[in-house]
């Protein structure tokens, strides 16, 4: 622990955490975090309410926008939000690259499956439309983000 430094917040999940990422304005925090074997999730934290958001609706948009996203099959190791807060991408041992576009439908979400030969432990966005990925195969991918 650093000299002089102090907790100023806990959130206590009652379950693995496995990655965090911070909004670039602040504003959100997105939550990696695996309940046994079975719920792999990415939810979110809304900073200053100090709150997560609950889904309360299930249309598909409320379903992303309330970042209930469960696509992975396996832990998710990292995770990152694009520049303007408008995506967020998720890093899995399975494998796979998922984006999601906050704004629309749950099934917009960009899957780049197999996006490297083990699992995903490393993600940023270079800009809104380029991430880079890292992953347990030694090696470092870009990848040009087209939207569906």
């Amino acid at each position: 622990m650093l000299r002089g430094s102090k907790v100023v917040s806990t959130i206590n999940l009652g379950f693995a955490v496995t990655a965090s990422a911070i909004t670039p304005d602040g504003s959100e925090a997105i939550i990696g975090a695996q309940d046994g074997d079975a719920n792999r999730e990415a939810i979110v934290w809304d900073v200053p309410l100090k709150r997560f958001y609950t889904p309360l609706l299930t249309n598909d948009i409320l379903q992303v926008k309330l970042k209930n996203m469960l696509y992975h099959s396996a832990r998710i190791n990292c995770l990152a939000w694009s520049p303007n807060n408008s995506m967020v991408a998720t890093g899995s041992l399975d494998t796979c690259v998922i984006v999601y576009e906050i704004d629309k439908p749950a099934s917009s979400r960009m899957t780049i499956e197999g996006a490297h030969l083990g699992g995903i432990y490393g993600l940023a966005f270079t800009d809104d439309h380029n991430v880079v990925s890292s992953g347990e195969d030694a090696c470092v991918r870009v990848w040009r983000l087209t939207p569906q």
